[in-house]
């Protein structure tokens, strides 16, 4: 769940809890360190609560599970169930990262790149990056993440499909994506994942809400590691046609979204580094039953 708390009210009290022994200490397989501190000082307590008492949450991630957790409170009508373990983080915490979701096609009959990249001429700008040689791979790479990266660029994507290039794609006007969704607002139209699903992957390539849920044409690839680089080699060995290459969604359009009851598409965002889950677990003294999701 995220909040605003321009003040940063938070950080004292965190500040202080860190200066007491960690209960839980870990470090996970991605070499991530995790470290659980309590806060149980009564004033701690009451500072937070007094500041969270105006502010308005986001669910940023695990939007099923809370809905999980409405039809299990629903389906047993318990006072224990009736409460959620959450996670809080204050949206202007410098520790909060957003990574992209590459997508990845699979499957794709008669796939061809130079077809798609005519068809989306219209209305894309495409900018290529050539290569000659393996060895100026990478710098056609990094020069085409460089044009997605640049200030003030919006609804902006990568493609490579095997051929020798790199590709920038970037939408000409926003008036396309309110022509083709004109029942979603203003601040969805703006997405970049809504524009790469609604104008290219669903117009232009045919994988729609139902493919995309079954995830049948594509394989999302969180930026971690060395993801583009595996994603680059599985396109060379065929595994598949091509990979659409993000940017990371900006935590101002999650707030945005939220503002106007919608909900962010499927893998928009990804937090990272995660909370570990388990490190606390909330018991419900109620028999188990089956519930309907």
């Amino acid at each position: 769940m995220l909040y605003d708390d321009a003040a940063n009210v938070d950080r004292q009290i965190i500040s202080a809890a860190m200066g007491k022994q960690a209960v839980i200490d870990t470090v996970d397989e991605h070499g991530v360190r995790h470290r659980l501190f309590v806060v149980d000082e009564p004033d701690s307590i009451e500072a937070f609560t007094a500041m969270m008492a105006d502010k308005q949450t986001v669910i940023a991630d695990g939007h099923h599970r809370y809905e999980t957790a409405l039809n299990y409170w629903k389906e047993t009508q318990s006072d224990q169930a009736a409460y959620q373990m959450l996670t809080f983080v204050n949206m202007r915490n410098e520790g909060l990262v957003i990574q992209p979701t590459h997508r990845l096609l699979v499957d794709m009959d008669d796939f061809d790149v130079a077809t798609v990249l005519e068809d989306l001429k219209a209305e894309f700008e495409i900018t290529e990056f050539a290569f000659s040689s393996d060895a100026k791979r990478q710098q056609a790479c990094r020069k085409m993440f460089e044009k997605m990266q640049e200030n003030d660029l919006e609804n902006i994507f990568g493609l490579y499909a095997g051929t020798k290039a790199f590709y920038g794609i970037q939408l000409k006007d926003s008036k396309s994506m309110v022509e083709l969704c004109p029942e979603m607002s203003e601040a969805g139209q703006r997405l970049d994942v809504n524009v790469l699903h609604k104008l290219i992957l669903e117009k232009h390539l045919g994988i729609c809400d139902a493919k995309l849920a079954s995830q049948s044409h594509l394989v999302y690839i969180k930026d971690l590691g060395d993801a583009i680089d595996q994603s680059i080699a599985k396109v060379d060995s065929g595994e598949n046609q091509g990979v659409f290459f993000m940017n990371s969604t900006r935590i101002e359009q999650v707030q945005a979204i939220a503002a106007t009851g919608e909900k962010m598409p499927q893998k928009s965002t990804f937090f990272y580094p995660k909370i570990f889950s388990g490190l606390t677990v909330r018991k419900l003294d109620i028999e188990p039953i089956a519930v309907t999701i």
